[in-house]
């Protein structure tokens, strides 16, 4: 395989992996895992909304819109 040829593939695999997010924006929050809150580690019942996610549970992709 000559490289311009690798290069080709690449370039491909890089454009579907950018619209394949764009597409999908919504990702579910890591901090909150799609609760909207965060709990206290000393008060379990003690609880903030989660700044990351805007209480919603979800965060926006990259370049994305959140819907």
């Amino acid at each position: 395989m000559d490289p311009f040829t690798a290069l080709l593939i690449a370039a491909a695999v890089a454009v579907a992996l950018y619209m394949a997010a764009a597409r999908n924006p919504l990702a579910k929050c890591r901090r909150c895992g799609g609760k909207g809150v965060l709990r206290s580690q000393l008060l379990p019942w003690r609880y903030r909304a989660c700044p990351s996610c805007g209480r919603s549970g979800e965060i926006r992709g990259r370049f994305g819109r959140k819907t």
